[in-house]
Parts: structure tokens; C-alpha cells; sequence
């Protein structure tokens, strides 16, 4: 397989692609090249910021990404707050917002010849959990771990990390599909980058009872239950499949989490091929984080051989995303760069 890789110090991350031969999946279609020099730029900001992107500037904006040589960019629909960047029907636009910043920055990126996928968090979503915690998953003794993490944190006491988890099934499986519709109607976008997939996680609220009820499937049968709840993710990403591709048949479409290594738990989700529905694959490595700097390398061989391109990536981070004035060593993010062009 010929690479055509170009790489890119980003100010959020690194990311270099392969161009593969092979047809994509779940159907064949004409698509748009995925671009070679990219930025993913996450933006999740709680209701307490206020002002959101009222310093936006089109022309700033563009020249950052010509100065940059950025030809992909991943801008924001929703983050992990659950608030949206333009005007919605089906969510909740962020309340410190009050202009269509998704819009805007969709145009000033196809004005300089800019492809604009958009992220769309899944997994996580704060205020969708807060305001309906019967979609929040439970493991099979009822216990939320993101809440029995914090419950008995105090004031001065470290955080871990995340958010309650949330899976794509029931009323929830329907506002992720409604918001995903209105921009995908809306919006001349490129991608579709949805974050957070909780592809492991066996899932045992009310909601999921009752499916499994419905579907003849014992509670007490870990192995039926994950079967159910495989036919459950794959049938999130097929609906979501069909409806992106019905707008922009052109688009990219990839899955977070749905080709992760670092685990032996996300390992054995291999056999079940969620990645399957990726139009591309993005393989995010944080090495000084998680996962080392000895995953990336088999991990890109081994979906090269899907045909699809790839997308490597890496974090200005040293420690791990959102670390508020860390920065990576300059010497560890050109071995990174390197290896990504190597490998």
C-alpha cells in the first residue's frame, strides 16, 4: 500500500493519513480524500463559561489554519456537557453562546479549502445524565461507577476523570440520531466524528431490562447479554450510517473507541469488528498517558490491512487531555511524528 503522509505538530493534536485501496463499509461510496494534515480541536465547556467564541474571527481563524497547512479540521456539534455549538431543535445550544459558532467555523473552512468533520460526543454527556439518570449505565448489581468514583471524593480530594456514561439505546439512542440528522441537513459537512462509544460496557438499567425482556434474554447470562448488547451498538451505527450518508454521501464516519488497544478489555472487542462501520480509522495514542509507545506501531499495521485510511494522532499533552498548562516535550512529539510516517 502507497502512504501519503504529511505530519502536523497541532495545537491539539497530531494527525497523519494513509491513503488504502480498498472499498469502504457498510456500503460503497464516493467520498471526499481524508485530509493529510489535520487538527481535532475538542471544545467541551461547561454552562459556568460564559461568552462562548465571542472573540470568533473568520479571518484569524483562516489564517491559523493556512499558517498551520491544516487541510481537515474536526470542529464541534456537541461536547461532553451536552451542550451544542448551533441553534437546536433536538438539544440544547450552550447557553453562553449566542451565534451559529458551528456554522461559522464549517464556512470559514470551506472558504480556504478546509474539509470540516464535526464532533459529536456520545458516551459523555453531562447534562443529559443529570437530567435523565434512568439512561445512565448500571452494571448488573444496579451501581453507576462514575457516581460510587465520586461519592465519597472530598473538597480537596483529586478527581479521576470522565463523566456518568451513557448508552446509545431507548430515548437517548434517539437524540444523539435527531441531533446527528440536524447536522448533517444543516450543514455541508465533511465528517462525522462520534466520541465516547461505550462498545464494552454492559448495560443493565430499566431501559436495558426491559429490551432484554423484550428480546428473551436472561439478565443472569453475561454471554447473551453481551451478545444483546453487540446488536444493540451495531445497530446505533447502522442507523447512523444510513442517515449521514443520506445527506452527504461524501463524509467520513468514525467511531471512538471502536478500534482502541490499550486494554485487554477493548482487545476483546476485536472479534465483534465495530470498527467495521468506520469509513476511516482514527488510532488516537496519547503514549505518555496510556498505552505506551509500543501500541501504535502493530496497531496501524493491523487496520491498514482494512484498506481504509488512517488517521494518526497524538496530543500537545504530556500527561493526559485537558491538562491545563502541560505541554509535551518537543523532542517526544517528533519521535511521535516520526514514528506516525514510519509505521
Amino acid at each position: 500500500m502507497k502512504n501519503s503522509i504529511a505530519t502536523c505538530l497541532a495545537l491539539v493534536l497530531t494527525m497523519i493519513s494513509c491513503q488504502g485501496p480498498q472499498p469502504v463499509t457498510p456500503e460503497t461510496h464516493t467520498r471526499l480524500k481524508e485530509g493529510s494534515r489535520q487538527i481535532h480541536l475538542d471544545f467541551h465547556t461547561s454552562e459556568a463559561i460564559d461568552s462562548i467564541g465571542f472573540k470568533f474571527n473568520k479571518k484569524e481563524f483562516q489564517a491559523a489554519l493556512i499558517a498551520g497547512n491544516v487541510n481537515s479540521n474536526k470542529v464541534f456539534g456537541k461536547g461532553h456537557h451536552s451542550w451544542c455549538y448551533y441553534p437546536t431543535e433536538a438539544g440544547s445550544m450552550h447557553p453562553g453562546l449566542d451565534f451559529d459558532l458551528l456554522g461559522a467555523q464549517i464556512e470559514a473552512c470551506h472558504e480556504i479549502g478546509v474539509t470540516a468533520q464535526v464532533y459529536i460526543t456520545v458516551g459523555w454527556s453531562a447534562n443529559d445524565a443529570l437530567n435523565h439518570p434512568g439512561w445512565t449505565i448500571v452494571d448488573a448489581d444496579g451501581r453507576n461507577s462514575y457516581q460510587e468514583m465520586v461519592k465519597d471524593l472530598g473538597p480537596e480530594d483529586p478527581f479521576g476523570w470522565g463523566w456518568d456514561l451513557l448508552s446509545p439505546e431507548g430515548p437517548y439512542l434517539d437524540l444523539i440520531l435527531a441531533q446527528t440528522r440536524e447536522i448533517v441537513s444543516n450543514y455541508e459537512v465533511d465528517g462525522i466524528w462520534f466520541d465516547i462509544v461505550p462498545f464494552i460496557e454492559l448495560n443493565y438499567n430499566a431501559i436495558s431490562r426491559a429490551d432484554m425482556k423484550e428480546h428473551g434474554v436472561d439478565p443472569a447470562d453475561e454471554k447473551a447479554v453481551r451478545q444483546r448488547h453487540v446488536e444493540k451498538m451495531k445497530f446505533f451505527q447502522e442507523k447512523a450510517n444510513e442517515l449521514i450518508l443520506e445527506y452527504r454521501p461524501e463524509a467520513s464516519i468514525y467511531y471512538n473507541w471502536s478500534n482502541h488497544a490499550s486494554t485487554t478489555e477493548a482487545l476483546s472487542m476485536f472479534p465483534y469488528e465495530f470498527y467495521a462501520f468506520n469509513t476511516k480509522h482514527d488510532l488516537e495514542d496519547l503514549p505518555t498517558a496510556w498505552g505506551g509507545y509500543d501500541i501504535f506501531p502493530w496497531r496501524s499495521k493491523y487496520f491498514a490491512n482494512t484498506g481504509k485510511e488512517i488517521v494518526a494522532m497524538s496530543g500537545k499533552f504530556h500527561k493526559s487531555w485537558g491538562e491545563f498548562g502541560g505541554f509535551k516535550h518537543r523532542d517526544a512529539l517528533l519521535y511521535e511524528a516520526a514514528s506516525m510516517v514510519a509505521f
